[in-house]
């Protein structure tokens, strides 16, 4: 079933509802039989939960970690280095239990992006061309 959003139905900058989100994902996922990637989402087990429901369990799940203190120094997050703490305590309370639910799936690899960016590459170039199974 088609995810249908009527112009002026919600209120501008209004977070969209995790239903709508997991139905839009899952009709999305529905019409690329060869395989698809997703980036930035699911970002909750409140989104992962409904993608496997629908038999969209991802064979593979990668996470790229950065070290804190590497997002610290970085020039782009100046204006909100003083929120840094706070955005990173709820990254961390949102990201463990979708990292749990993945791992429990055995689908989960973690990446460094502190190693050179050739093993970085490389390291992606295997586990997406050989997924364990």
């Amino acid at each position: 079933m088609p995810v249908r959003h009527r112009r002026g139905s919600a209120p501008r900058r209004a977070l969209v509802p995790d239903e709508v989100q997991a139905e839009f994902v899952t009709d999305m996922l529905n019409r690329s039989p060869e395989g698809w990637v997703l980036y930035g989402y699911p970002r909750t087990r409140r989104h992962a939960e409904p993608v496997d429901e629908h038999g969209h369990a991802p064979g593979i799940v990668i996470e790229i970690t950065l070290d804190e203190d590497a997002i610290g120094q970085d020039q782009r997050l100046t204006e909100k280095r003083d929120q840094l703490p706070q955005i990173l305590v709820e990254h961390r309370r949102r990201i463990v239990p979708i990292r749990a639910f993945y791992r429990d799936a055995n689908a989960i690899h973690l990446l460094q992006p502190s190693r050179p960016l050739k093993r970085l590459a490389a390291d992606l170039k295997t586990l997406v061309g050989n997924p364990p199974e």
